[in-house]
């Protein structure tokens, strides 16, 4: 192992915050965990003279939540004070991810974290981690032998699902809505716990709804398939029908609700985004009444976490094999406070 450099590589997804009660933060890290610093780096966890280097393999340097992750590593890694981190960009190329991770091995890279939202391309990028006997940590996506530090995505879907259901049953309380949801298949597990997790909430509080009223279209996770994909199926709803709209993050939730409302759906639709990412799902969240709020997966709060655990691996502790990251509820009344300066919310 070696001692005096770390290089962590990071591929992550993106993270997500829901809520009913939107000052609430919730926060579900495993309490019996006994990894110094977690959630809480600070200088203590720098032995004397020791520095090392992070190399963080992102999905992508301009989605907000790739870009606020980074940065909250960033921020820990000045916390800390002992650590600087190297970012390369994937663009969510299973080739690049691996080529970058092999580009951290051949720096002498002493740690991995991943951020990688293909679950396909895990094997292959462990395969050359392992051989490089390097430890490694993983987000969003597991990762054969990683230790995953990520949120519960189907806790997620759940604190969506259950503020959709209570929103709707203010509004409605006899409907048997609709439910159209935005999926990314190649997300794997993640998706579907996600959405799974939407659904079972809403089928609890409205049971008996048809399956032929629950509707998920394919996006990739990009706003303009989202946008087409939503088109395609927009004729299905009935004029006045109560709709539930969610999916894997904010930019592809507005896109799929800009569709609704050009055909003139919008009042009879109610939003959760996912993410609350910034500033597109708050500012979504803020101005559009139609919102319901937004499942904030706190990024800025994320590299607390990753980087005293990818700490621990690189000394040799035991740690956990997963542990659950912060999720927060934001509705237009907490993005306000969250985010002060921002108009849209005043």
């Amino acid at each position: 192992m070696r001692l005096h450099r770390i290089t962590l590589v990071i591929a992550t997804l993106a993270v997500v915050t829901v809520g009913i009660a939107a000052s609430a933060t919730t926060a579900t890290t495993n309490k019996s965990t006994a990894v110094p610093g977690l959630g809480n780096p600070t200088s203590a966890l720098c032995p004397a003279g020791k520095q090392y280097t992070i190399g963080f393999d992102n999905w992508s340097d301009v989605q907000p939540y790739a870009v606020g992750l980074r940065k909250s590593l960033e921020q820990a890694a000045k916390k800390v004070g002992c650590v600087k981190i190297i970012t390369r960009v994937d663009n969510v190329d299973p080739a690049t991810a691996l080529a970058n991770v092999q580009s951290f091995i051949r720096q002498n890279v002493d740690a991995v974290m991943l951020f990688q939202i293909l679950q396909a391309a895990m094997p292959g990028i462990m395969r050359a981690v392992d051989k490089a006997g390097i430890p490694a940590v993983a987000t969003i996506t597991p990762a054969p032998g990683a230790t995953f530090v990520s949120l519960d995505p189907a806790a997620a879907g759940a604190l969506d699902g259950e503020a959709l259901a209570a929103a709707l049953a203010k509004k409605n309380p006899g409907a048997k809505p609709w439910i159209l949801l935005g999926n990314d298949e190649g997300a794997g597990d993640y998706s579907k716990s996600l959405l799974g997790g939407i659904v079972k909430a809403i089928q609890a509080k409205f049971p008996g709804i048809p399956s032929n009223r629950i509707i998920t279209v394919e996006t990739k996770s990009k706003p303009d398939v989202a946008f087409r994909a939503a088109k395609d199926v927009v004729a299905k709803f009935p004029s006045g029908a109560p709709i539930l709209l969610s999916g894997v993050n904010d930019e592809i939730v507005g896109s799929m609700f800009r569709v609704l409302k050009q055909a003139g759906h919008a009042k009879d639709t109610l939003v959760m985004g996912i993410g609350g990412l910034y500033p597109i799902g708050v500012r979504n969240v803020c101005v559009n009444p139609e919102y319901v709020g937004t499942v904030d997966f706190l990024p800025e709060k994320q590299g607390d976490y990753f980087l005293p655990v990818l700490l621990a691996r690189i000394k040799g502790m035991a740690v956990p094999k997963s542990i659950s990251t912060p999720i927060a509820v934001l509705d237009k009344a907490a993005a306000a406070k969250k985010y002060p300066n921002l108009a849209a919310c005043k």
